[in-house]
């Protein structure tokens, strides 16, 4: 969940671009805040990427995320920093994302106080 009405809006916009930037692919799912399970049979492997895109996989409902049900690679992460980050919860989160079975193609830290009206040309593809 977002820690704060800007920290909502910046995922909101993040994805917003992400889905206008891909609208006419099929294959590419955009996502955010919701539970990524990455280890079959245990629910405390999990992690929720505030915003997140995937290759290979249609534009479908899903409630979850299961990285042995879906395509296990992501393309690109974004993890969108408070205003005093925890370091050591971050350093977890992208030692998730390092795990053989998820790799992860780009993950990105955004501190929205500073990048807030940059993030456009953060996304430019």
């Amino acid at each position: 969940m977002a820690e704060t009405p800007k920290h909502q809006q910046v995922m909101i916009d993040c994805m917003d671009i992400l889905r206008s930037h891909f609208r006419g692919f099929v294959d590419v799912y955009i996502a955010g805040n919701m539970l990524l399970y990455y280890e079959e049979g245990n629910p405390r492997k999990s992690v929720s990427p505030d915003v997140f895109m995937v290759r290979g996989l249609s534009k479908k409902d899903l409630r979850t995320y299961k990285t042995w049900e879906q395509p296990s690679t992501l393309d690109f992460v974004l993890e969108v920093a408070s205003p005093k980050p925890n370091s050591k919860n971050y350093a977890q989160c992208f030692n998730v994302y390092k795990i053989p079975n998820n790799q992860c193609q780009q993950m990105h830290l955004l501190l929205p106080r500073s990048a807030i009206y940059s993030i456009r040309r953060r996304f430019s593809f």
